[in-house]
Protein backbone atom coordinates (compact mmCIF):
# COMPACT_ATOMS: atom_id res chain seq x y z
CA UNK A 1 0.00 0.00 0.00
CA UNK A 2 1.42 3.30 -1.04
CA UNK A 3 1.35 5.93 1.67
CA UNK A 4 0.15 9.37 0.76
CA UNK A 5 1.77 12.46 2.17
CA UNK A 6 -0.19 15.68 2.27
CA UNK A 7 1.74 18.50 0.69
CA UNK A 8 0.83 22.04 1.68
CA UNK A 9 1.35 24.40 -1.23
CA UNK A 10 3.48 27.43 -0.60
CA UNK A 11 1.57 30.69 -0.54
CA UNK A 12 2.05 32.84 -3.61
CA UNK A 13 4.49 35.67 -3.15
CA UNK A 14 2.78 38.94 -2.32
CA UNK A 15 3.63 41.96 -4.47
CA UNK A 16 5.86 44.45 -2.73
CA UNK A 17 3.96 47.22 -1.00
CA UNK A 18 5.41 50.70 -1.44
CA UNK A 19 4.24 53.85 0.39
CA UNK A 20 5.48 56.96 -1.38
CA UNK A 21 4.64 60.61 -2.09
CA UNK A 22 1.81 61.31 -4.52
CA UNK A 23 2.76 62.18 -8.10
CA UNK A 24 0.62 63.98 -10.67
CA UNK A 25 0.35 60.80 -12.72
CA UNK A 26 -1.36 59.10 -9.76
CA UNK A 27 -4.44 61.33 -9.96
CA UNK A 28 -6.71 59.07 -12.11
CA UNK A 29 -6.00 56.00 -9.97
CA UNK A 30 -6.36 57.96 -6.73
CA UNK A 31 -9.71 59.42 -7.83
CA UNK A 32 -10.94 55.96 -8.87
CA UNK A 33 -9.85 54.49 -5.51
CA UNK A 34 -11.59 57.22 -3.50
CA UNK A 35 -14.76 57.12 -5.59
CA UNK A 36 -15.01 53.32 -5.40
CA UNK A 37 -14.03 52.61 -1.82
CA UNK A 38 -14.48 55.75 0.31
CA UNK A 39 -18.14 56.03 1.42
CA UNK A 40 -19.97 59.14 0.20
CA UNK A 41 -16.96 60.51 -1.69
CA UNK A 42 -17.01 63.10 -3.19
CA UNK A 43 -20.37 63.86 -1.59
CA UNK A 44 -23.21 66.02 -2.80
CA UNK A 45 -21.24 68.39 -5.03
CA UNK A 46 -23.64 68.91 -7.93
CA UNK A 47 -22.34 69.42 -11.47
CA UNK A 48 -18.66 68.80 -10.80
CA UNK A 49 -16.78 65.63 -11.67
CA UNK A 50 -14.84 63.58 -9.08
CA UNK A 51 -11.57 64.60 -10.76
CA UNK A 52 -12.51 68.30 -10.56
CA UNK A 53 -13.50 67.88 -6.93
CA UNK A 54 -10.14 66.21 -6.17
CA UNK A 55 -8.22 69.12 -7.74
CA UNK A 56 -10.40 71.73 -6.03
CA UNK A 57 -9.79 70.11 -2.66
CA UNK A 58 -6.14 69.15 -2.89
CA UNK A 59 -4.50 71.60 -5.29
CA UNK A 60 -6.60 74.80 -5.44
CA UNK A 61 -7.02 75.75 -1.77
CA UNK A 62 -5.81 79.26 -0.86
CA UNK A 63 -4.04 77.63 2.08
CA UNK A 64 -1.85 75.73 -0.39
CA UNK A 65 -1.75 72.27 -2.01
CA UNK A 66 -2.22 69.16 0.08
CA UNK A 67 0.58 66.87 1.17
CA UNK A 68 -0.47 63.52 -0.31
CA UNK A 69 0.86 59.97 -0.04
CA UNK A 70 -0.14 56.76 -1.80
CA UNK A 71 0.40 53.04 -1.33
CA UNK A 72 1.20 50.91 -4.37
CA UNK A 73 1.19 47.13 -4.70
CA UNK A 74 2.02 45.31 -7.92
CA UNK A 75 1.62 48.49 -9.92
CA UNK A 76 -1.85 49.15 -8.50
CA UNK A 77 -2.75 52.03 -6.21
CA UNK A 78 -4.22 50.53 -3.02
CA UNK A 79 -4.06 53.43 -0.55
CA UNK A 80 -4.26 57.21 -0.35
CA UNK A 81 -4.22 59.96 2.24
CA UNK A 82 -4.16 63.73 1.86
CA UNK A 83 -3.27 66.37 4.41
CA UNK A 84 -4.73 69.79 3.60
CA UNK A 85 -2.79 72.78 4.93
CA UNK A 86 -5.03 74.80 7.22
CA UNK A 87 -4.88 78.16 8.97
CA UNK A 88 -6.29 78.56 12.46
CA UNK A 89 -6.36 81.65 14.64
CA UNK A 90 -6.78 82.28 18.37
CA UNK A 91 -5.78 85.13 20.69
CA UNK A 92 -4.88 87.25 17.67
CA UNK A 93 -2.28 84.75 16.46
CA UNK A 94 -2.38 82.50 13.41
CA UNK A 95 -1.27 78.87 13.58
CA UNK A 96 -0.36 76.59 10.71
CA UNK A 97 -2.20 73.29 10.93
CA UNK A 98 -2.61 70.20 8.77
CA UNK A 99 -5.98 68.58 8.22
CA UNK A 100 -6.05 64.85 7.55
CA UNK A 101 -8.62 63.84 4.96
CA UNK A 102 -9.58 61.26 2.34
CA UNK A 103 -7.81 58.31 3.98
CA UNK A 104 -8.70 55.27 1.86
CA UNK A 105 -7.32 51.71 1.72
CA UNK A 106 -8.41 49.10 -0.80
CA UNK A 107 -10.39 46.28 0.94
CA UNK A 108 -7.78 43.71 -0.08
CA UNK A 109 -5.17 45.51 2.02
CA UNK A 110 -7.16 46.47 5.10
CA UNK A 111 -6.35 45.31 8.65
CA UNK A 112 -2.66 45.13 7.79
CA UNK A 113 -1.53 48.42 9.30
CA UNK A 114 -1.53 50.25 5.98
CA UNK A 115 -3.65 53.15 7.23
CA UNK A 116 -1.12 53.79 10.01
CA UNK A 117 1.72 53.52 7.48
CA UNK A 118 0.03 56.09 5.24
CA UNK A 119 -0.42 58.50 8.14
CA UNK A 120 3.17 58.02 9.22
CA UNK A 121 4.49 58.73 5.72
CA UNK A 122 3.05 62.25 5.62
CA UNK A 123 6.00 64.63 6.04
CA UNK A 124 5.10 67.98 7.58
CA UNK A 125 7.33 70.96 8.28
CA UNK A 126 8.23 71.95 11.84
CA UNK A 127 6.12 75.12 11.68
CA UNK A 128 2.91 73.06 11.58
CA UNK A 129 1.60 73.31 15.13
CA UNK A 130 -0.97 70.51 15.01
CA UNK A 131 -2.85 68.06 12.84
CA UNK A 132 -6.60 67.64 13.10
CA UNK A 133 -9.48 65.99 11.32
CA UNK A 134 -13.13 65.05 11.68
CA UNK A 135 -12.96 61.34 10.77
CA UNK A 136 -15.81 58.99 10.04
CA UNK A 137 -16.76 56.40 12.65
CA UNK A 138 -14.95 53.80 10.52
CA UNK A 139 -11.62 55.65 10.34
CA UNK A 140 -11.61 57.10 13.87
CA UNK A 141 -10.11 53.99 15.55
CA UNK A 142 -7.13 54.15 13.18
CA UNK A 143 -6.65 57.82 14.04
CA UNK A 144 -6.53 56.97 17.73
CA UNK A 145 -4.05 54.12 17.13
CA UNK A 146 -1.80 56.57 15.31
CA UNK A 147 -1.75 58.78 18.41
CA UNK A 148 -4.42 61.37 17.68
CA UNK A 149 -6.63 62.30 20.60
CA UNK A 150 -10.39 62.47 20.52
CA UNK A 151 -11.42 66.03 21.32
CA UNK A 152 -15.18 65.52 21.32
CA UNK A 153 -18.15 66.16 19.06
CA UNK A 154 -19.05 69.55 17.67
CA UNK A 155 -22.32 70.92 19.03
CA UNK A 156 -25.13 71.54 16.57
CA UNK A 157 -28.10 73.83 17.08
CA UNK A 158 -31.51 74.09 15.45
CA UNK A 159 -33.92 76.90 14.63
CA UNK A 160 -37.50 76.20 13.47
CA UNK A 161 -38.11 77.90 10.16
CA UNK A 162 -41.89 77.62 10.08
CA UNK A 163 -44.71 77.29 12.57
CA UNK A 164 -44.47 74.26 14.81
CA UNK A 165 -48.00 73.32 13.72
CA UNK A 166 -46.94 72.97 10.08
CA UNK A 167 -43.90 70.92 11.06
CA UNK A 168 -46.14 68.69 13.15
CA UNK A 169 -48.51 68.11 10.24
CA UNK A 170 -45.54 67.24 8.02
CA UNK A 171 -44.40 64.68 10.58
CA UNK A 172 -47.89 63.15 10.58
CA UNK A 173 -47.78 62.52 6.87
CA UNK A 174 -48.61 65.69 4.97
CA UNK A 175 -47.17 65.83 1.45
CA UNK A 176 -43.45 66.49 1.44
CA UNK A 177 -42.44 69.01 -1.24
CA UNK A 178 -39.56 68.48 -3.61
CA UNK A 179 -36.76 71.00 -3.96
CA UNK A 180 -38.51 72.29 -7.08
CA UNK A 181 -41.57 73.11 -4.97
CA UNK A 182 -39.56 75.54 -2.87
CA UNK A 183 -39.63 79.15 -4.03
CA UNK A 184 -35.94 79.98 -4.23
CA UNK A 185 -35.27 83.73 -4.36
CA UNK A 186 -31.73 83.50 -3.00
CA UNK A 187 -28.52 84.02 -4.97
CA UNK A 188 -25.51 81.81 -5.60
CA UNK A 189 -22.88 82.27 -2.89
CA UNK A 190 -20.09 83.10 -5.32
CA UNK A 191 -22.11 85.93 -6.85
CA UNK A 192 -22.99 87.40 -3.46
CA UNK A 193 -19.35 87.27 -2.36
CA UNK A 194 -18.29 89.16 -5.47
CA UNK A 195 -20.99 91.74 -4.86
CA UNK A 196 -19.98 92.48 -1.26
CA UNK A 197 -16.21 92.22 -1.79
CA UNK A 198 -15.57 95.91 -1.04
CA UNK A 199 -17.46 95.72 2.27
CA UNK A 200 -16.34 92.30 3.48
CA UNK A 201 -13.51 93.62 5.69
CA UNK A 202 -16.13 95.24 7.94
CA UNK A 203 -17.76 91.90 8.75
CA UNK A 204 -16.94 89.60 11.67
CA UNK A 205 -17.33 85.82 11.83
CA UNK A 206 -20.19 85.12 14.28
CA UNK A 207 -19.24 81.45 14.59
CA UNK A 208 -15.65 82.20 15.55
CA UNK A 209 -14.34 83.30 18.96
CA UNK A 210 -11.16 85.31 19.57
CA UNK A 211 -10.09 82.95 22.36
CA UNK A 212 -10.77 79.73 20.43
CA UNK A 213 -9.27 77.94 17.45
CA UNK A 214 -11.18 79.07 14.37
CA UNK A 215 -10.51 78.84 10.64
CA UNK A 216 -9.03 82.01 9.15
CA UNK A 217 -11.64 83.14 6.62
CA UNK A 218 -10.87 85.89 4.18
CA UNK A 219 -12.64 86.55 0.90
CA UNK A 220 -10.33 84.28 -1.11
CA UNK A 221 -11.05 81.38 1.25
CA UNK A 222 -14.83 81.88 1.04
CA UNK A 223 -14.73 82.15 -2.76
CA UNK A 224 -12.74 78.91 -2.95
CA UNK A 225 -14.87 77.12 -0.39
CA UNK A 226 -18.33 78.07 -1.71
CA UNK A 227 -18.00 79.74 -5.09
CA UNK A 228 -17.30 76.52 -7.00
CA UNK A 229 -20.53 74.70 -6.09
CA UNK A 230 -24.07 75.47 -7.23
CA UNK A 231 -25.63 74.12 -4.02
CA UNK A 232 -24.26 76.94 -1.85
CA UNK A 233 -26.46 80.01 -1.59
CA UNK A 234 -26.19 83.26 0.33
CA UNK A 235 -28.25 86.17 1.58
CA UNK A 236 -26.76 89.53 2.50
CA UNK A 237 -27.90 92.72 4.17
CA UNK A 238 -26.65 96.22 3.57
CA UNK A 239 -26.14 98.51 6.54
CA UNK A 240 -28.99 100.88 7.29
CA UNK A 241 -31.73 101.92 9.74
CA UNK A 242 -29.55 101.30 12.76
CA UNK A 243 -28.54 97.87 11.49
CA UNK A 244 -25.13 96.60 10.39
CA UNK A 245 -24.32 94.68 7.25
CA UNK A 246 -24.41 90.90 7.23
CA UNK A 247 -23.85 87.73 5.20
CA UNK A 248 -25.17 84.17 5.61
CA UNK A 249 -24.00 81.24 3.45
CA UNK A 250 -26.06 78.06 3.47
CA UNK A 251 -27.28 75.10 1.48
CA UNK A 252 -30.61 73.31 1.49
CA UNK A 253 -30.72 69.59 2.30
CA UNK A 254 -33.27 66.96 3.15
CA UNK A 255 -33.62 65.81 6.77
CA UNK A 256 -36.15 62.98 6.76
CA UNK A 257 -39.48 64.53 5.75
CA UNK A 258 -38.25 68.07 6.28
CA UNK A 259 -36.21 70.59 4.32
CA UNK A 260 -33.29 71.96 6.26
CA UNK A 261 -31.01 74.94 5.65
CA UNK A 262 -27.52 74.06 6.81
CA UNK A 263 -25.95 77.33 7.93
CA UNK A 264 -22.34 77.17 6.78
CA UNK A 265 -21.11 80.68 7.59
CA UNK A 266 -22.48 83.76 9.32
CA UNK A 267 -20.87 87.21 9.24
CA UNK A 268 -22.20 90.47 10.66
CA UNK A 269 -20.85 93.95 11.18
CA UNK A 270 -19.54 94.27 14.72
CA UNK A 271 -21.36 91.97 17.14
CA UNK A 272 -24.88 92.85 16.05
CA UNK A 273 -27.04 89.77 16.75
CA UNK A 274 -30.12 91.67 15.57
CA UNK A 275 -28.56 91.67 12.11
CA UNK A 276 -28.01 87.92 12.40
CA UNK A 277 -31.67 87.33 13.24
CA UNK A 278 -32.71 89.57 10.34
CA UNK A 279 -30.50 87.49 8.04
CA UNK A 280 -32.31 84.33 9.11
CA UNK A 281 -35.63 85.96 8.39
CA UNK A 282 -34.35 86.87 4.91
CA UNK A 283 -33.07 83.32 4.41
CA UNK A 284 -36.41 81.78 5.38
CA UNK A 285 -38.23 84.14 3.02
CA UNK A 286 -35.86 83.20 0.20
CA UNK A 287 -36.14 79.45 0.86
CA UNK A 288 -39.12 78.37 3.01
CA UNK A 289 -37.33 75.60 4.86
CA UNK A 290 -38.71 73.81 7.90
CA UNK A 291 -35.52 74.00 9.94
CA UNK A 292 -32.12 75.69 10.03
CA UNK A 293 -29.12 73.93 11.58
CA UNK A 294 -25.77 75.46 12.51
CA UNK A 295 -22.73 75.12 14.76
CA UNK A 296 -21.90 77.79 17.35
CA UNK A 297 -19.13 78.13 19.89
CA UNK A 298 -21.55 78.16 22.83
CA UNK A 299 -25.20 77.82 23.77
CA UNK A 300 -25.28 81.57 24.46
CA UNK A 301 -24.02 82.40 20.95
CA UNK A 302 -26.62 80.08 19.44
CA UNK A 303 -29.42 81.42 21.63
CA UNK A 304 -28.66 85.02 20.64
CA UNK A 305 -29.28 84.03 17.00
CA UNK A 306 -32.50 82.14 17.74
CA UNK A 307 -31.03 78.62 17.78
CA UNK A 308 -31.65 75.86 20.34
CA UNK A 309 -29.43 72.88 21.29
CA UNK A 310 -30.00 70.01 18.88
CA UNK A 311 -27.44 67.21 18.98
CA UNK A 312 -23.76 66.43 18.69
CA UNK A 313 -22.22 66.37 15.22
CA UNK A 314 -18.81 65.47 13.82
CA UNK A 315 -16.07 64.07 16.05
CA UNK A 316 -12.80 66.02 16.19
CA UNK A 317 -9.41 64.38 16.68
CA UNK A 318 -6.07 66.16 16.95
CA UNK A 319 -2.36 65.54 17.37
CA UNK A 320 -0.43 68.54 18.75
CA UNK A 321 3.09 68.78 17.31
CA UNK A 322 4.28 71.57 19.57
CA UNK A 323 4.79 71.20 23.29
CA UNK A 324 2.65 74.21 24.16
CA UNK A 325 -0.29 75.50 22.14
CA UNK A 326 -2.76 78.06 23.47
CA UNK A 327 -5.58 77.31 23.65
CA UNK A 328 -5.12 73.57 24.20
CA UNK A 329 -6.37 71.83 21.02
CA UNK A 330 -7.15 68.63 22.94
CA UNK A 331 -9.89 70.49 24.86
CA UNK A 332 -13.23 70.69 23.07
CA UNK A 333 -13.81 74.16 24.54
CA UNK A 334 -10.79 75.43 22.61
CA UNK A 335 -12.52 75.08 19.22
CA UNK A 336 -15.09 77.18 17.38
CA UNK A 337 -15.95 75.63 14.02
CA UNK A 338 -18.83 76.20 11.64
CA UNK A 339 -20.78 73.64 9.63
CA UNK A 340 -18.85 74.82 6.58
CA UNK A 341 -15.57 73.94 8.31
CA UNK A 342 -16.67 70.35 8.70
CA UNK A 343 -18.96 69.19 5.89
CA UNK A 344 -17.75 68.17 2.41
CA UNK A 345 -14.06 68.47 3.34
Amino acid sequence: MTSRRRITPRPAAQPELVVRPFEDADEPAAVALLERWLPHWPGDVGAISPAEFFRWKHTASPFGPSTMVVAESGGELVGFEGHMPWRLAAHGRELKASRGTDLCVHPSHRRRGLSVALRGAVALSDDVALTWSNPTDESRPGSVRFGRREVGRVSRFIRPGRSLGLIGRRALGARNPTLNDLVVDDVHAGEVLRRIADDFDRLSDVMARADRLSTVKDLSYLQWRYGRFDSYRAVSLAAGRGRGAGLAIFRVRRAGRFWMAELCELFVEGTDRATARKLFNELECAVPVDLSVGSFASVGDAWSCGFLPYRRGAMLVTLPRWETIAPDPTDRRSWALSCGDLELL
